[in-house]
């Protein structure tokens, strides 16, 4: 609904459910929507935003609001993901995931991508994949058994897709490769239609070390020989373990020559008490907003 058209709406019906919820919402992200309705409604609003932003506001959703606004205190790390949850289309879903992996905090991906990829397409990908996931479908036990975390991933494969992001599409895992009469397994392989290219995943349950580089720049290699299509871009590759130093992964990244990042996973019973249960109850949502007031 434009904002025209809700502002007239509450003018028309200041004292319903719906007015309480949105003054709620405008107040605590300072956004101004006119005089005229900040009287008729009682309360006060700070500044105005630019169109866009004012733009966003109004386009998103009311559950993915009342996320943002229970779970972020500062303003300006409200509005960044009021602007990302509208310019990607975030789900819900996909909103609660990246607050709860705090995506906007996060270092950029460890990755050579800036010496590997093309122009058009290394932008992209810097921004498509983050430094650190949050599983939180494995507790600590499912970590020490990589066949494990393979499989607790293939079970939860769109949970896990929506901590990946935008675009992604899940080929398999234990995905065969053959060089002369040899096979070789890729752990999970994506495809991703943003970057237009296969993703491939090695799993590791301990530290990184410099020979896991060496062997996904062995398995990109072959997909790039025998599986990627003509038009796809360069195959990615992503080395997910439980901790890295990233002095040891710089000069390791140093040494290949295939697209490839290093990141990091936390398991459930890693994750902040606070953010295991990031929704409230739906009976507790008007009172809170009301309590905001």
């Amino acid at each position: 609904m434009a904002s025209c058209e809700l502002a007239n709406k509450m003018l028309q019906n200041p004292d319903n459910e719906t007015s309480v919820i949105w003054s709620a919402l405008l107040t605590k992200l300072d956004i101004s929507i006119g005089s005229a309705v900040q009287t008729k409604l009682g309360f006060e609003i700070g500044s105005t935003l630019s169109n866009q932003l004012a733009t966003d506001f109004w386009s998103l959703s009311f559950t993915n609001h009342f996320l943002i606004i229970n779970k972020l205190n500062k303003l300006e790390d409200r509005l960044w993901f009021i602007g990302q949850s509208v310019k990607s289309n975030w789900s819900s879903r996909v909103l609660e995931n990246h607050l709860k992996n705090k995506i906007h905090l996060q270092h950029p991906l460890q990755s050579n991508f800036n010496q590997q990829l093309p122009a058009q397409t290394k932008m992209q990908a810097i921004a498509q994949f983050r430094d650190e996931y949050l599983l939180d479908f494995l507790s600590i036990d499912d970590a020490d058994d990589e066949r494990l975390i393979e499989n607790k991933i293939v079970q939860n494969i769109t949970d896990f897709i929506l901590n990946l992001g935008k675009g992604f599409s899940f080929i398999g895992n234990q995905y065969k490769i053959n060089v002369e009469k040899k096979e070789f397994f890729i752990d999970l392989l994506f495809f991703n239609r943003e970057l237009q290219a296969l993703v491939a995943f090695d799993l590791k349950r301990a530290e990184f070390k410099p020979e896991h580089a060496g062997k996904l720049n062995f398995y990109l290699s072959i997909l790039n020989d025998k599986v990627r299509l003509p038009h796809e871009n360069p195959s990615i590759g992503i080395v997910l373990c439980k901790e890295k130093n990233n002095v040891i992964v710089e000069y390791a990244l140093q040494g290949t020559d295939q697209p490839m990042g290093v990141a990091t996973y936390k398991t459930r019973d890693e994750m902040p008490e606070k953010y295991r249960s990031i929704l409230p109850a739906a009976d507790e949502l008007i009172n809170l907003l009301r309590d905001e007031e």
